[in-house]
């Protein structure tokens, strides 16, 4: 009858609920859609609205105790808005999550204040994610249930429609980008009905996309780097669809300004464990090399020169 937030320590064998019957109280009508953390203390909970305004808490102390953003604070709702579920996107203090009116709400400090954004002519934000403060991605419903995918690049002020070509499909379920990598984007599909199952990439921040797979349904997707992403669906029996675990991987951020800058050769990428590395360094100096696993750590550091 309404909402709550639950919280584990021992791995999720246990749970308890926090705040109970104070946060996401009111019965019948409270609804928590998204919850985020940025470590362990400071967290945000964001629930569709209750008494005309949305229902917004924070939280300093991992949950304890959770403090409900004012409604001065909050832009109003428009008549019969609410959030979704999964429908956000994090970059360091920003938050912003996605209505079913089109509008995008955000906030650049950790949720004490907010934004509101609308998009003329789209009604139905159903996918939102970001790179950077400035660069993000959406996926919009028109009034005629058509899919409509739009870019930012000053941090969701203004949008501009991306028409998708290439070989590949860009699908209808989920949305995510790649950490790490330049613009790398992959779409997943959800819909038996009209064949759209199976996943795709984009390079380029969503103009051409390439398939990976066709037979699976996504209902969701998400990365954590450039190497490690989760895609969900629905099980049809017990073997049968539900998780699935990316196993290719993308070209990281920086690794094409080294090839154009440094004349640098790195292939095959992605790879299983070999790889070969060719340079034409000029003036025989010497080129570090230093190869980090997906965390950062340091796992090879060593000096080559142009033996040329």
């Amino acid at each position: 009858a309404t909402g709550g937030i639950f919280k584990t320590t021992d791995g999720g064998l246990n749970w308890a609920q926090q705040g109970a019957g104070v946060i996401f109280a009111t019965a019948n009508t409270s609804f928590p859609d998204v919850l985020h953390f940025w470590d362990a203390n400071t967290g945000l909970a964001v629930g569709d609205p209750v008494a005309g305004e949305f229902e917004i808490y924070t939280t300093a102390d991992g949950g304890t105790n959770w403090t409900a953003v004012a409604g001065a604070n909050i832009p109003d709702p428009i008549a019969g808005e609410y959030g979704y579920t999964r429908v956000f996107s994090v970059v360091e203090d920003i938050f912003w999550f996605g209505t079913n009116k089109g509008r995008i709400y955000k906030s650049t400090d950790k949720g004490a204040t907010w934004s509101v954004v609308q998009v003329t002519g789209l009604i139905d934000l159903i996918e939102i994610d970001y790179k950077d403060e400035n660069l993000g991605w959406a996926r919009y419903l028109d009034a005629s249930s058509n899919h409509t995918f739009m870019r930012t690049t000053d941090g969701g002020a203004t949008w501009t429609q991306v028409l998708p070509t290439g070989n590949g499909t860009m699908h209808l379920g989920g949305l995510a980008y790649v950490p790490k990598t330049d613009m790398t984007l992959v779409s997943t599909g959800v819909d038996f009905n009209i064949g759209d199952l199976g996943s795709s990439y984009s390079l380029d921040g969503g103009d051409t996309w390439e398939d990976i797979d066709f037979e699976n349904q996504y209902t969701t997707v998400n990365f954590f780097d450039n190497i490690t992403g989760w895609a969900g669906g629905f099980n049809l029996d017990a073997t049968t669809g539900g998780m699935f675990k990316y196993d290719g991987g993308f070209v990281a951020t920086g690794i094409t300004p080294a090839i154009a800058d440094y004349k640098l050769k790195l292939y095959p990428n992605p790879s299983t464990g070999l790889f070969y590395l060719a340079f034409d360094a000029e003036n025989n100096l010497p080129i570090n090399v230093l190869v980090t696993d997906a965390l950062g750590k340091v796992i090879m550091k060593t000096e080559y020169k142009d033996k040329s």
